[in-house]
């Protein structure tokens, strides 16, 4: 299950469209386009089917930028550089072996050991520059330099018949080096001196400071000129591939540079210097759009660290028509963010497991649960063949190795997280929006103010709580009193502070639910209902009950509406998603309870209207209650009122 891909269909023509070059003119700058999503969102797996898709077709490349920072450090994005040239220049069809003759030369120019005095530096750069470049020798170094960034590589993605492509290379490329012209190297070492933006200067002297810079690495502004001349590079080397190669008429489509988890300080570091390069571009007068596509994977952080007015001009792509900028407008940054599954997508999932023929709600339980987050329906599933629990109402109950499948699946959605930093996501679990919790990390350790590392609720509001938030607020609901922030005290913290703005009373309310003290937010309700505009209290009614609980959700009887408590109780636990009881008679109870409430005030909106369909249509989505006999022993998932 974990290698298929659903409702991942907007983003293959997203990549394709950037990738085909136009018939007439000249290409426009494709901006660097980030794929982004929460852990375990199926990020590197769409990736994945990326590479494979293209392998063999255009040249491509692809790294696990993470990987690669934490094997070389932050500093080397030269190995980055040398890494990425060194999978383009692999031989395909149509393409050949791309050449990087620029990128080449300043990294041997970077690994001399210069002399001491001037003149002497010199000669050792000019005798470098009189070195033939065969093909093969331009691989050999750009493998050498990024050889321990390529044992990083994801996965294996190369092309069928991977050891024949080796032999071939072999023997091409030694004939393409035979065959080497010394123009193409004299525009290579040439290119130094006025990196195509129509600059005089010293083409010598250049590789000297490149050498200095780099075997400085603690003189910052210097190591950041040396990346900056190396990028420069490459990217005119592929310029140059396009425009003079053999073939490079036929050339459709442009080359492709897929790099995983691009929110370390390599990756930012990497693109930041593409993006200040179009930007020096612009300033010299000169449009020289690269002819390949960047495709990462992030969780969001690169983007959000932008200042202000460069995060503005940052395209998002919620269609593909949104690639049809205008001209002159060529934005450096795209996203995408991934969709969850939807409850079909999530079906057929379930349909490849075959414990789901034993339980039919099995598919819309998964949803619920998951809402939609790939690696969470995919674990869930992989532990429903583990395990065959005969209730799916008890699926994170059951066993799954040393410990249960809930601690498992909050262990796979967090891993990689430090444990401070975990308990900070746990305690902000509570906050029943982004606001709040941000509000709330202020307070905490290992979140660095503000900054929460993890999706806790859904801003399009079609899953306000994710599931990575209704299992934090499992472990917030088995903290002890005495813990400084126990569920009581976060609760009481969230309930009492901020603004005295308009959702005060939901916010009051909401977290007074949270407490089990429902006859104060019941006495409330009906006060007001009423006495406010009926869709004014519909949404008083949901943002209160939208409250978790710590244990059974229990509503008294009392001087109120007769339906509303039941119509609360129904509510609060319909809003938990891990609350997987008979979900067709609980959404069927909510419609008649929300019709009791338009007979009891002789009045109804649309709004009103429009919920009391939406959980008719929800109950609808649940199979019918099997009978005692039909159920499996114990099975309370099938019957419970």
């Amino acid at each position: 299950m974990s290698g298929q891909l659903y409702n991942r269909t907007v983003e293959p023509k997203i990549l394709r469209q950037l990738l085909i070059r136009p018939e007439d003119g000249d290409p426009r700058y494709a901006p660097a386009v980030l794929f982004e999503g929460d852990a375990r969102t199926g990020k590197t797996q769409l990736l994945r089917t990326f590479a494979r898709g293209w392998a063999g077709k255009i040249p491509y490349s692809f790294l696990d930028v993470a990987a690669v920072e934490d094997r070389l450090g932050e500093d080397a994005l030269p190995e980055l550089l040398a890494a990425i040239a060194a999978q383009l220049s692999r031989r395909c069809a149509l393409y050949g072996s791309l050449r990087f003759d620029r990128l080449v030369i300043g990294l041997k120019a970077a690994q001399l050991d210069l002399d001491d005095d001037p003149a002497g530096a010199r000669r050792q750069v000019e005798t470098m520059l009189t070195e033939r470049l065969g093909l093969s020798t331009l691989k050999k170094v750009l493998t050498g330099v990024a050889q321990q960034a390529l044992k990083q590589v994801p996965s294996p993605v190369e092309a069928p018949g991977g050891l024949v492509q080796v032999a071939v290379d072999a023997v091409v490329d030694g004939a393409a080096g035979r065959l080497l012209t010394r123009n193409a190297l004299g525009r290579a070492r040439s290119w130094y001196a006025h990196r195509d933006r129509h600059e005089v200067g010293d083409a010598v002297g250049q590789l000297i400071d490149l050498n200095t810079a780099l075997r400085t690495p603690e003189l910052a502004d210097a190591a950041s000129q040396a990346g900056e001349l190396l990028c420069d590079a490459l990217l005119a080397d592929l310029r140059d591939n396009f425009r003079t190669a053999r073939h490079a008429d036929e050339w459709a489509a442009g080359c492709l540079v897929l790099l995983d988890n691009v929110d370390c300080a390599l990756g930012t570091r990497f693109l930041g210097t593409v993006a200040e390069l179009r930007t020096l571009d612009a300033a010299a007068g000169v449009s020289l759009p690269a002819p390949w596509v960047l495709a990462g994977t992030s969780r969001g952080a690169l983007l959000g660290a932008l200042p202000p007015a460069q995060r503005a001009a940052v395209l998002d792509l919620g269609a593909l028509t949104d690639l049809n900028t205008p001209e002159g407008t060529d934005p450096p940054w795209a996203r995408r963010r991934l969709p969850f599954l939807t409850a079909d997508d999530v079906r057929k999932l379930v349909s490849t497991v075959p414990e789901a023929r034993r339980h039919p709600n099995l598919g819309s339980c998964v949803h619920l649960v998951t809402g939609g987050h790939p690696g969470a329906a995919v674990f869930l599933l992989d532990a429903v063949a583990a395990t065959a629990p005969g209730d799916p109402e008890h699926l994170l109950d059951a066993a799954h190795g040393a410990s249960t499948v809930r601690d498992a699946l909050t262990h796979h959605l967090t891993a990689g997280l430090d444990e401070t930093v975990v308990e900070a996501l746990i305690t902000c679990s509570a906050a029943r929006d982004r606001h709040d919790g941000q509000r709330l990390a202020t307070r905490l350790p290992g979140t660095a103010g503000a900054d929460l590392p993890l999706a806790m609720w859904d801003d399009t509001g079609t899953h306000p709580t994710t599931v990575v938030r209704a299992l934090l607020l499992r472990n917030l609901a088995d903290r002890t009193e005495d813990h400084l922030w126990s569920w009581r005290r976060t609760h009481e913290f969230l309930g009492g502070a901020g603004p005295a703005d308009s959702a005060a009373p939901a916010r009051l309310l909401h977290h007074t639910l949270a407490l089990g003290e429902t006859t104060a937010v019941l006495d409330e309700l009906a006060r007001r209902l009423g006495t406010m505009p009926l869709p004014e209290w519909l949404t008083l009614l949901l943002a209160v009950t939208s409250a978790p609980a710590r244990g059974a959700r229990t509503v008294a009887t009392g001087p109120w509406p007769g339906f509303l408590p039941s119509l609360v109780n129904r509510l609060w636990t319909a809003a938990d998603p891990l609350s997987c009881a008979n979900r067709r008679t609980l959404h069927t109870r909510i419609a008649g309870g929300l019709a009791e409430l338009a007979n009891h005030l002789d009045d109804t909106c649309d709004e009103l209207t429009d919920l009391i369909a939406d959980h008719q249509a929800q109950a609808r989505r649940w199979r019918p209650a099997l009978t005692r006999s039909a159920a499996a022993p114990g099975n309370r998932f099938e019957g419970v009122s």
